[in-house]
């Protein structure tokens, strides 16, 4: 069942401090479809009364900084599903604070929660935010943001532990995180992401004609199926000897962030079977490799078809904006990439707005004032 709403008051009574460290993450990321996976795990148990059901009430503790948000977590996701993990995955499981876990990885700032066996050893590792600071959903459509927001711990800490799978929560949403071998690049990795899990998401039944389609499943997945998914996962294969060193990895220059290339891949599933569409996959993948300035600019202007019906409907749409620019004495509009001008040629989109074209891909721009 969804988890009963965090209840936290106006500025006055909480923390206006955002808690995101100076760190970037700089390899590769991609889309992770987890909720059809959640589902069918959830629907492939044998579940009995033994398992007594948590029953949620409203809140009565109210929140005002980080501390307090991971406390309401621990109580209304973690402890109420700890009898599940015991009966459906794994005995002696549970969730802890890093003082818990046998690991030899350093921190300056620990891991906010981790999922460990009864040994100790450590399956999962989360960091939790509060939900008036950070809006996962809003960072996603800021490239850099977006890479400081995952990178500043979570990235990090499921390096430095060793852990395939991590999860980053305000509470209100929830994201999670596995880090794979990259399908063509040797000795670099992936870092794959889940879409955002609300608290509240209630479960629905998917019909069963439709069960193979991974976009039914959208908004539909209880917060706990995934979180019973995901130890599952972790306990069967948890562990990730990542050979990138850490700079590589993530990084505190933000300059090494492609404004214009947002570096996700299409990763295949070994669990997905199913010829649709993912509706959680990157809409916004590379097709090849990084455009130079020259060709960036010569394709554009190579796909400004004048006086023609415009094809761009059929081109992928780059995540986030660019910031654009006037030049009085060309009467263009341009962009800075490494110090350089790239003029571009603007066009309309009746829902979003202002574009230019660059290859394969539309880029929406923020117009400089």
């Amino acid at each position: 069942q969804p988890l009963p709403d965090l209840r936290y008051g106006n500025k006055k009574f909480r923390t206006i401090s955002k808690t995101t460290q100076k760190l970037w993450f700089l390899s590769n990321l991609s889309q992770w479809n987890i909720e059809m996976q959640a589902r069918k795990y959830s629907e492939s148990i044998n579940w009995t009364d033994d398992i007594q059901g948590y029953e949620f009430d409203k809140e009565r503790l109210e929140c005002g900084d980080e501390h307090s948000v991971v406390a309401r977590f621990n109580q209304n996701l973690c402890h109420a599903s700890t009898p599940s993990l015991h009966g459906y995955v794994q005995e002696g499981l549970r969730f802890g604070d890093f003082k818990c876990a046998s690991s030899d990885a350093g921190f300056n700032k620990v891991p906010d929660i981790v999922l460990i066996t009864k040994e100790h050893n450590m399956r999962l590792v989360g960091e939790a935010k509060t939900p008036w600071m950070h809006n996962i959903e809003e960072q996603q459509e800021k490239i850099a943001s977006f890479r400081n927001f995952i990178a500043g711990q979570i990235a990090n800490y499921m390096h430095k532990t060793k852990c395939k799978y991590g999860w980053l929560t305000t509470y209100n949403q929830t994201m999670f995180f596995r880090q794979v071998p990259h399908p063509k690049k040797k000795g670099t990795w992936v870092l794959c992401h889940s879409p955002v899990i609300n608290h509240d998401a209630k479960y629905d039944e998917v019909d069963q004609e439709k069960s193979n389609d991974p976009t039914q499943y959208r908004r539909r997945v209880t917060l706990t199926e995934c979180f019973l998914y995901i130890a599952k996962k972790a306990c069967e294969d948890g562990e990730a000897i990542n050979p990138m060193h850490g700079l590589r990895w993530v990084g505190t220059d933000s300059s090494k962030v492609n404004q214009l290339d947002d570096g996700y891949i299409s990763i295949d599933e070994e669990e997905d079977t199913s010829p649709s569409p993912i509706m959680t996959r990157s809409s916004t993948r590379r097709l090849g490799a990084n455009p130079s300035i020259n060709s960036l600019q010569a394709d554009t202007e190579r796909l400004d078809l004048k006086g023609q019906s415009h094809p761009y409907s059929t081109l992928e749409w780059k995540r986030g904006s660019i910031t654009i620019y006037f030049q009085d004495s060309e009467h263009k509009w341009y962009y800075t990439a490494k110090g350089k001008q790239v003029y571009i040629e603007l066009h309309q989109d009746p829902d979003e707005g202002d574009f230019f074209v660059s290859g394969k891909y539309r880029y929406r721009v923020k117009k400089s004032q």
